[in-house]
């Protein structure tokens, strides 16, 4: 089919441990992580129409995984481990639609399972779900904007504990609910303006539109009393922009 196309491919993956796990107070014996990458998709051009869809699983070795435990005199801190294999999965759904006369809808889904392997329980910080849309103008002679809606699903703030025993065990904590942002942006493309300058471009972008403060992503714990730490989603911004070419 002219307007249609597929793909597959397979990959392998390596990654030394970062910075972050050898800034805690109690450092681990952490091993690089490797991976085993598939992915297939498929990609088809209608007339002012645009549908992908995609698929992807990632074995993971040696994963480098963030975990509480209790240290004497200090009280219950971050380290870093290998936590064995993992699984990632997931199929995702991107499509865009012409409206007319510079306007159009794009939107994009996503459904993702990250676990430990032979364990039920999630990896962190990975959402179940993740979403975008939103409509675009696009005017290559003058103004253009789009407004962009963002959805995170849930995920869970840790997958580890410290058992009575002192060992490391899989463990899902602190479960942060899902949450909806939108960016805004816009701007005007002022051309032949005439003096040294040719074009000029204003822009606009307004992140957070509507100041969403929901709670994000655990933050860890306090060191004394163990009281869970989280943060929130950074309030409304507002970034004005300004853009010159000369002959």
């Amino acid at each position: 089919m002219k307007n249609w196309s597929a793909y597959a491919q397979i990959a392998r993956g390596f990654l030394a441990p970062p910075m972050s796990v050898f800034q805690v107070q109690s450092v681990g014996n952490v091993k690089p992580e490797t991976t085993l990458n598939y992915q297939v998709g498929s990609v088809y051009h209608g007339k002012n129409w645009m549908l992908s869809l995609d698929g992807y699983y990632i074995d993971f070795s040696n994963y480098i995984a963030s975990a509480q435990i209790n240290v004497e005199n200090i009280g219950t801190t971050s380290t870093y481990v290998n936590s064995g294999g993992a699984i990632y999965r997931g199929i995702e759904l991107e499509g865009q639609y012409v409206i007319g006369y510079g306007f159009s809808l794009y939107g994009n889904y996503s459904v993702n399972d990250a676990r430990y392997k032979h364990s039920s329980v999630r990896v962190a910080t990975t959402p179940d779900s993740l979403a975008s849309f939103g409509l675009l103008y696009e005017n290559a002679k003058g103004p253009y904007f789009s407004l962009m809606g963002k959805y995170v699903g849930h995920h869970w703030g840790l997958d580890s504990t410290t058992n009575s025993a002192g060992h490391t065990v899989f463990e899902n904590q602190y479960r942060i609910h899902g949450n909806v942002t939108a960016d805004l942006a816009l701007g005007w493309r002022i051309h032949n303006i005439g003096g040294i300058m040719r074009d000029v471009t204003p822009s606009l972008k307004i992140s957070n539109l509507f100041n969403n403060r929901s709670i994000s992503d655990f933050a860890g714990n306090q060191s004394y009393g163990d009281a869970p730490l989280y943060w929130r989603l950074a309030g409304r911004s507002v970034f004005f922009n300004m853009t010159a070419t000369f002959p």
